[in-house]
C-alpha cells in the first residue's frame, strides 16, 4: 500500500504534518542489488517528461506536491543550482492527472527492511 491511500489522507484528516527523523529505517534501503533494482524502476519513469517537467528530480517533486495533503517538501539542495532548481518546482503546477493515474501501476510496494 502507497503512502497516499493512508497516511497522506489520515496526515490531511488530522491536520498533520510529517518529517522523518534522522536515524530513520529508510537509510538502509539500498543493500545488495536493490539500488540497481532502484534504477530500473526510475528508468521507466521516463515518461513523466514533457511539458516543461525536465528531469525525474522535478517530476518526483511535483510528483509529492499533486497531493493535496502535502503543503511542502524538504529536499537536499548541496549546491546553488540544485536550490534553483528545487524553489522553481513551487510554481504551484502539479503532475497532470493524466500522469498520476499512469504511475499507480507503478506503486512498488518493496520491504526494503530486510
Amino acid at each position: 500500500m502507497a503512502p497516499e491511500d493512508r497516511l497522506l489522507p489520515c496526515c490531511r484528516e488530522h491536520e498533520l504534518g510529517t518529517i522523518f527523523p534522522k536515524g530513520d529505517i529508510r537509510n538502509g534501503y539500498f543493500r545488495g542489488r536493490r539500488k540497481q533494482e532502484v534504477m530500473e524502476h526510475v528508468e521507466r519513469l521516463r515518461f513523466l517528461l514533457h511539458d516543461g517537467v525536465t528531469t525525474l528530480t522535478e517530476a518526483a517533486l511535483r510528483f509529492c506536491l499533486s497531493h493535496d495533503a502535502v503543503a511542502t517538501v524538504i529536499v537536499g539542495m548541496r549546491v546553488p543550482v540544485h536550490v534553483e532548481a528545487n524553489c522553481a518546482i513551487s510554481d504551484g503546477r502539479k503532475l497532470p492527472k493524466e500522469d498520476l493515474e499512469a504511475l499507480r501501476p507503478h506503486v512498488w510496494p518493496h520491504n526494503y527492511y530486510s
